[in-house]
């Protein structure tokens, strides 16, 4: 984070469609399909002192899937997290946090051991914005899938993720960080809790390799 002077969530655009396209690196904000008896309405930023409850009006709601919306993954979010359901192996049902800001995808030592064999990387270290993680070890493989999509990890990163699920609230077992949202476009709807998980293979990555 060197050279930055601060961060903006993008939960800050909860009343749109959030749409970051990571390939082409654009950050795009569309129209929320309308609810059934909405008032027709401008989509605005929310005011510094407006409740992030997933409600712009102020009062709880039904999710609401419009027939354009089907094929999003219902994610659940608690405040400015993003959790999303994720597949490990064969175990189901496990949740990882969406997370632009960490490079690789990182998985909790507790659930590696489910399905795969971990072992210590002196020479590895894994640094955030609260320092460096203490206990940091290797997960020998791993196959994570979550929306439509499915990926092989080898060498996978692991460490305990306590003090995320404790802010939480609820157990999280990994994180899907920027080298797999490097080759997505993703689109993501905080007022109904949906995500769409886009696979789109970055150009930047080709012309380079050409």
């Amino acid at each position: 984070m060197d050279g930055e002077e601060g961060l903006i969530g993008a939960n800050v655009f909860k009343d749109f469609l959030v749409d970051l396209d990571f390939a082409e690196q654009k950050l795009r904000l569309g129209e929320l399909p309308k609810r059934p008896g909405d008032p027709v309405g401008q989509a605005e930023l929310p005011d510094d002192d407006d409740e992030d409850d997933g409600d712009s009006a102020g009062r709880f709601q039904d999710a609401y899937i419009s027939p354009e919306m089907k094929s999003f993954t219902r994610v659940y979010r608690f405040g400015h997290m993003i959790l999303v359901p994720t597949k490990v192996g064969d175990v189901p049902n496990k949740l990882f946090l969406l997370d632009s800001g960490s490079f690789d995808n990182e998985i909790s030592p507790s659930t590696a051991s489910l399905i795969t064999k971990t072992y210590t990387d002196k020479y590895l270290s894994v640094k955030g914005m609260s320092g460096y993680v203490k206990d940091v070890s290797r997960a020998d493989k791993a196959v994570l899938e979550f929306g439509h999509l499915r990926q092989e990890n080898q060498d996978l990163t692991a460490f305990r993720l306590d003090s995320i699920s404790g802010n939480a609230g609820t157990e999280v077992s990994g994180i899907l960080g920027f080298v797999v949202l490097n080759l997505l476009d993703l689109k993501i709807d905080y007022r109904d809790n949906l995500v769409d998980f886009g696979f789109k293979p970055n150009p930047w990555l080709k012309r380079a390799v050409r």
